[in-house]
């Protein structure tokens, strides 16, 4: 393993300094800074196809607040997480 900081002492999971949050409505202690709306569409075409399970991939999920990582999980007996604003994914 790699080191688990940066020069900046920033773990991996951390989002990207200019990535706001995601405002959850059921969020009873909501964060001041996060945004109050996120508007999402359904992509017309592929936009990017991740590849490294084995077999299918039952659940996906993003990180919470920011969803700047995205987790899966497959029927080969992994999980991966995937860094979503990053080409070295």
């Amino acid at each position: 393993g790699g080191a688990q900081l940066d020069y900046l002492g920033r773990s991996w999971v951390d989002p990207p300094s200019d990535l706001k949050p995601i405002l959850d409505p059921n969020d009873p202690f909501p964060d001041p800074n996060a945004a109050a709306s996120h508007e999402a569409y359904i992509p017309k075409k592929l936009i990017h196809t991740w590849k490294g399970h084995t077999r299918g991939v039952q659940a996906i999920r993003f990180f919470p607040h920011y969803g700047h990582l995205l987790l899966s999980a497959s029927m080969d007996s992994t999980c991966k997480i995937w860094d979503v604003y990053k080409e070295n994914r």
